[in-house]
């Protein structure tokens, strides 16, 4: 039997041989149906014989369904195969004031999509924002990006940086023009304060652009780590321009 257990709650999709999956939602706002249909359909086409392969079913999940953790297991002449996975919730934040500020950030989130390291669940509309600190400089455009992944928040931090490096920036003055920065705002419920790393990013309560990028995509959005509430710290909700809209940018 194919089964799907959702709360420890399960659901039949395909009488035949033995299989199990096991999803684990951080927020029980899913549609019950729509991930059922969407697994029946992968079945249905990529598994015409219903034999399942493990990794394939595996990614196809990960890159369809907003999940935490998913296990996995089925047996084959009488063999039980297992895969477990656990995924961690990332907020980025992304700026961009250098050549052509549209076009950098769809390349950064075409690799992100294609990249296997950062699974994007949702992006914030595109805000232009004034800079900061040295002002002979272009508007920036600024989002956020709501994803998940494998990786620990050092190894993520290394990723992101090589992202920047690909896309063209190279390191000089604070606050000067730069391609594309993609900052770190969260790291599921980590506190992190090293010289290189700091986990909620120590400046999100200073930055509009931030927060209400932030704010657009969880309107009651908490600091996981001291339970304050994002919004009430944006100081001028009229602050930034809306250049393109999220619905634009996936």
């Amino acid at each position: 039997m194919y089964e799907l257990i959702i709360d420890n709650k399960s659901i039949e999709i395909f009488s035949d041989e033995c299989f199990e999956i096991t999803l684990y939602f951080k927020k029980y706002t899913f549609d019950e149906e729509k991930i059922v249909e969407k697994i029946k359909i992968f079945l249905e086409e990529r598994n015409p014989e219903k034999r399942v392969i493990l990794n394939k079913l595996f990614d196809f999940m990960v890159s369809n369904l907003e999940v935490n953790k998913i296990n996995i297991s089925y047996m084959q002449n009488g063999i039980k195969y297992r895969r477990k996975e656990m995924f961690n919730e990332i907020y980025l934040g992304i700026g961009t004031n250098k050549g052509d500020r549209l076009g950098n950030i769809q390349k950064l989130i075409k690799k992100l999509k294609k990249s296997g390291i950062i699974y994007l669940d949702a992006v914030s509309s595109l805000y232009e924002s004034k800079p900061v600190g040295y002002k002979e400089q272009q508007n920036f455009y600024n989002m956020v990006i709501k994803g998940r992944t494998r990786l620990n928040s050092r190894s993520l931090l290394e990723y992101v940086k090589k992202i920047e490096y690909e896309m063209g920036r190279r390191w000089s003055k604070k606050n000067h023009p730069r391609i594309i920065d993609v900052d770190i705002l969260f790291y599921g419920d980590q506190v992190i304060d090293e010289n290189s790393l700091k986990i909620p990013h120590n400046k999100i309560y200073e930055r509009d652009f931030v927060l209400i990028p932030l704010v657009e995509l969880e309107s009651d959005f908490h600091d996981p780590t001291n339970y304050r509430l994002l919004k009430d710290f944006i100081k001028n909700p009229d602050s930034l321009k809306k250049v393109r809209d999220k619905k634009e940018l996936l």
